[in-house]
């Protein structure tokens, strides 16, 4: 499976719209696309583009009372029927998935892999061939979304990798990607694949173990920080969103902006040292290059400092 993909449709899609432009939903959904054990969920939602801090995001919302669904209440979700009904009577632009703890469903969302003439990124490749499940084009057809049979407790995302497991969303079109149409048990692949993109651990230092001489060795304040914070009372939390997992987190931008309060809090509210030990958390990705979102981010930091 090399080469571009064969589809006209994908070949035409542009990129993400400009900023303050309406977008166009340009993979409509195909009902009969999708495969019935992901039909048989009782764990559908819709969306609606919604413009928030200068771009347009999908929030998932209640297909009966159209207002905002928690990926953490079941009781916002609804049958498939009744997201698609929806959808097709045009009350929302799409319909998508809740990721939950033991439903038997993983969604792996391969983010920005297809280029403007319909090349697909040769990681993206190779990791929807290892997986060899249902893969379907995301809404823009500029990603690629997988889903499986499997069980993944704890999200994980590394760059435009991401798996979702729990306690998150995935939209859904039913447009499947070349013969990936069935979905299938790939427990070990899933497991896998969320080796490859997890970072080495943080170790909780013993008491014992002195600090580090900081004038001598500069490299290790980065360290000494790291290991303070690990063991401090909120270690825990900041050990999870250090190695890259999101989970209890409405998005990665929520995480991104929990992990820079903890940063800051360490560095005493220096930006340019969060910043670049932020760069070596498993939170990293290349959205964080962006000087907006990264200002959008530590500002939201800041508010959640009080």
């Amino acid at each position: 499976m090399t080469g571009p993909y064969s589809s006209a449709a994908v070949r035409s899609v542009s990129q993400e719209p400009p900023q303050g432009q309406e977008p166009k939903v340009r993979i409509p959904v195909k009902a009969a696309g999708i495969p019935d054990a992901l039909k048989g969920l009782n764990q559908w939602v819709v969306w609606s583009y919604r413009l928030t801090d200068g771009k347009f995001k999908k929030p998932p919302l209640n297909p009966r009372t159209m207002r905002d669904a928690s990926t953490n209440d079941p009781h916002t979700w609804s049958d498939f029927a009744a997201a698609l009904a929806v959808y097709e009577d045009g009350k929302a632009d799409g319909i998508g998935v809740v990721m939950r703890a033991g439903s038997g469903v993983v969604g792996i969302d391969l983010d920005r892999c297809i280029a403007p003439d319909g090349t697909v990124e040769p990681n993206a490749l190779r990791i929807t061939e290892m997986i060899n499940s249902y893969t379907e084009l995301s809404p823009s057809g500029t990603g690629l979304h997988v889903f499986a049979l499997a069980e993944l407790p704890v999200a994980r995302r590394s760059g435009p990798v991401e798996l979702y497991g729990t306690s998150q969303y995935l939209t859904v079109t039913g447009s499947v990607f070349e013969d990936h149409h069935l979905m299938r048990a790939a427990q070990a692949e899933v497991e896998k694949l969320h080796a490859a993109i997890t970072p080495p651990p943080v170790s909780t230092p013993s008491p014992r173990t002195p600090p580090a001489p900081a004038r001598e060795y500069p490299r290790r304040l980065d360290r000494e920080i790291i290991e303070r914070a690990s063991s401090s009372r909120s270690g825990a939390k900041f050990r999870a969103l250090w190695n890259g997992d999101t989970s209890g987190y409405q998005s990665g931008s929520e995480a991104d902006a929990a992990l820079c309060c903890m940063l800051l809090y360490w560095t005493d509210g220096d930006r340019d040292r969060a910043d670049a030990l932020f760069r070596q958390s498993g939170l990293m990705r290349p959205k964080w290059e962006r000087p907006d979102y990264r200002e959008r981010t530590f500002n939201a930091a800041l508010r959640l400092r009080g």
